[in-house]
């Protein structure tokens, strides 16, 4: 809903920077991800398909922004963008996100691209391009070795969605990817559980369903989002601590 409210929001406003001004983190950040999109889209129709220069210049340098995590999710907006503009085309998408300068900004946006794909949350009227229900590895096996990393990550939310929530499920799967990447996809299992539970104890007690070497990843992935979500409340943090000591 973010994504939508925002590149509604951005039509009227016309501007980058202001929009970014009125966004915050609520709901994974869709808000910043979404004034990418309609800006990237508006783009796309002045200069046609060939826009990667856009993608090199429009966020800007990080020194540029009050403070880093808004410059961080403008390179992750980016992944979402190119998603939008490519018609969910992922290695488009990807594509675009190699322009930028380092490794370390090209991942925000491969993150960007990957989330869109497990999710589909731009086009929830149809799934998309790059998800397969007898593959649950797809379309991590068919990509180069730079972008599994990103794409394991992210696949465990695609696992999450396909097992209807079932963590012991979505930890079966993650056990079935690569050696090098499993810690990966743990990680967003905890992730995950800030948007997909709302008490503390569910969230802990799902991380106890992982194998033992991976719940505390579990939880660093908990209080990861928890910090970033609730940017500045520490409360929230030590509250979920709280409930794993014994």
């Amino acid at each position: 809903v973010t994504h939508y409210l925002a590149r509604a929001q951005y039509e009227k406003v016309k501007s980058v920077p202001d929009m970014y001004t009125q966004c915050d983190s609520t709901c994974h950040g869709g808000c910043y991800h979404g004034v990418l999109e309609a800006y990237m889209k508006e783009k796309q129709l002045d200069v046609g398909d060939d826009i990667r220069a856009e993608f090199a210049s429009i966020c800007g340098q990080i020194n540029d922004f009050e403070k880093p995590l808004i410059f961080y999710e403008c390179m992750h907006g980016l992944g979402h963008a190119a998603m939008y503009i490519t018609d969910l085309e992922l290695p488009a998408a990807l594509s675009y996100c190699d322009v930028l300068p380092n490794v370390e900004y090209a991942e925000r946006c491969y993150s960007g691209v990957f989330m869109e794909n497990s999710s589909s949350s731009t086009s929830t009227d149809h799934p998309g391009k790059y998800v397969r229900a007898d593959d649950p590895m797809y379309p991590c096996t068919i990509l180069e070795e730079k972008y599994l990393p990103i794409c394991y990550r992210y696949q465990s939310s695609h696992f999450a969605l396909i097992s209807h929530h079932d963590w012991r499920k979505v930890a079966d799967l993650c056990m079935q990817v690569p050696p090098q990447y499993r810690e990966n996809c743990f990680r967003t299992i905890g992730t995950n559980q800030v948007g997909f539970a709302q008490e503390f104890d569910t969230m802990r007690a799902n991380c106890e369903l992982m194998p033992p070497e991976f719940q505390d990843t579990c939880f660093a992935g908990i209080i990861g989002s928890l910090s970033y979500r609730f940017v500045g409340d520490m409360k929230k943090m030590s509250d979920f601590c709280a409930t794993l000591q014994v």
